[in-house]
């Protein structure tokens, strides 16, 4: 039954605004965000980046690492005419040549690593290289580290000790000496007028000896004054003496932790720069790849459609015209019985992948498994191959001729496949057809410095294929005259 108060529209109400948001720049700005970008333009900034932060890292280690280094050779050449300027000179020749050698060891081992990795003989090629980087590194750690403190010690100002305030000890002797003499003068003078016959009466013995009195007591007035004078002296000159050891004290302290922080800054950048070392190399073996599979895609494409529409490559050497006629009435009699099976376009060959030297499986490249005899390469996945049930026996040729068998014994071989152990059998065009691909992917391989594993692997398929012709060629030679003809 229906419900009165149900009420469809008409038409989507969402239309209007999903044209709306077709129009918009929300709408261009989402599809230029999530279009499909190739790796280097998805990086490229990031590439950018890291090649400014690499050189950046670079020059921070040579002037973290100039002070120190110019200081030692300084200290060599220090007695030589101009030793500045040559400190200078073979400084930068010194910390120049060691970042050089080191982006060289870097850049080289990853690369190597990419295109090749540990395996034959550039295993040894790596491992000399990731040694000789790790030593330029730590060789670099060092300088630049040590150099820290130099350079920080250098751009700083080293406190300098301020002078005491001295007070003048002569002009003491300048103000009581006057004083002094004079009472000694007056104490001398009234002895001398007072004396007779060489003595002076008590009352004036008395005054004398108040005036000599009162000359001791400027003496000693004078020498207490330059004693506290000598005191306070060495007392400002001790004040000066904590005042400036303190701030040498917090100067060196400051170098030490500017010093410290500015190694750890190197050590990071010098870090960085074995980072930006490797995301670069990674950065062009991707886009290196990436390019190679498109290629590799448009090639194996072009092959297949070429193969798709060419004829069969004809077999090397005279053609005999009874091979051609035998071949003939053998696809008739294969036509006529459906129990044989029919030949296959590819026969014998399963196509894996087959992965490059740094292991890397590029798509549209591909290694090719011969059924019939093991090989050392790993199967093919079961799902490549559809499953047959295993004959035990060989089809019984329905509706073909005892002279149609015997051809088919004398001028064929029969070949068991190797997964569905299915018996099929190859005329000596087809046999040299395979002999052909083979020798091609040999020489392809040998070309290219494949793997020992598929050199030998191509070679055993090729050798299996030349006997199994020889084989056939024997077959043959006893049929002196084609019974066809």
């Amino acid at each position: 039954m229906d419900n009165p108060n149900l009420n469809l529209p008409e038409k989507n109400n969402y239309d209007d605004q999903a044209a709306s948001y077709a129009k918009s720049r929300y709408y261009r700005n989402l599809q230029h965000k999530y279009r499909e970008e190739p790796y280097e333009d998805a990086f490229r900034p990031l590439y950018y980046l890291a090649t400014g932060a690499g050189f950046f890292a670079n020059v921070l280690s040579i002037i973290t690492g100039f002070a120190y280094v110019f200081g030692f050779i300084f200290a060599m050449v220090a007695r030589l005419p101009y030793p500045a300027a040559i400190s200078t000179v073979l400084a930068l020749v010194v910390l120049v040549g060691l970042e050089i050698l080191q982006r060289f060891l870097g850049s080289s081992y990853f690369r190597y690593y990419y295109q090749y990795g540990y395996r034959g003989p550039y295993a040894s090629r790596l491992n000399g290289l990731l040694i000789g980087m790790i030593l330029a590194g730590v060789a670099s750690v060092y300088i630049s580290y040590s150099g820290g403190f130099t350079f920080t010690e250098y751009a700083s100002t080293k406190p300098s000790k301020e002078s005491a305030p001295q007070k003048d000890l002569a002009a003491l002797d300048a103000e009581f000496d006057p004083l002094i003499n004079a009472a000694a003068q007056e104490a001398d003078t009234y002895r001398r007028s007072k004396l007779w016959k060489g003595r002076l009466a008590d009352k004036d013995a008395s005054k004398y000896n108040a005036l000599l009195a009162e000359k001791n007591l400027l003496v000693q007035q004078k020498l207490t004054a330059k004693s506290a004078t000598s005191t306070w002296n060495e007392t400002q000159l001790a004040r000066a003496d904590s005042t400036y050891t303190a701030a040498l004290g917090a100067w060196q302290q400051d170098i030490n932790r500017k010093g410290t922080n500015l190694g750890h800054f190197t050590i990071f950048f010098i870090l960085l720069l074995h980072g930006c070392m490797w995301f670069l190399e990674h950065y062009d073996f991707r886009t290196a790849i990436q390019y190679a599979q498109a290629a590799g895609k448009a090639k194996a494409a072009q092959q297949q459609t070429a193969i798709a529409h060419s004829s069969p490559t004809p077999a090397p050497g005279a053609a005999d015209p009874r091979f051609d006629r035998l071949e003939s009435l053998l696809l008739q009699a294969l036509q006529s019985n459906p129990k044989i099976p029919a030949p296959d376009p590819h026969p014998g060959i399963l196509p894996t992948p087959e992965p490059s030297p740094n292991g890397v499986h590029p798509s549209g490249l591909s290694r090719t498994v011969i059924q019939g005899f093991r090989q050392s390469e790993p199967l093919p996945s079961p799902t490549l191959a559809p499953e047959v049930a295993l004959h035990a026996t060989q089809p019984v040729l329905e509706h073909v001729s005892t002279n149609h068998l015997e051809l088919l014994d004398i001028f064929t071989i029969l070949h068991h496949d190797r997964n569905s152990a299915e018996p099929k059998r190859y005329s000596l065009r087809e046999v040299e057809n395979f002999i052909s691909t083979y020798e091609a992917r040999l020489k392809e391989a040998l070309e290219e410095g494949k793997k020992d594993a598929v050199i030998r692997n191509r070679t055993q398929r090729l050798d299996y294929w030349k006997g199994r012709k020889g084989e056939l060629l024997e077959k043959m030679k006893g049929y002196e005259e084609c019974p066809l003809g």
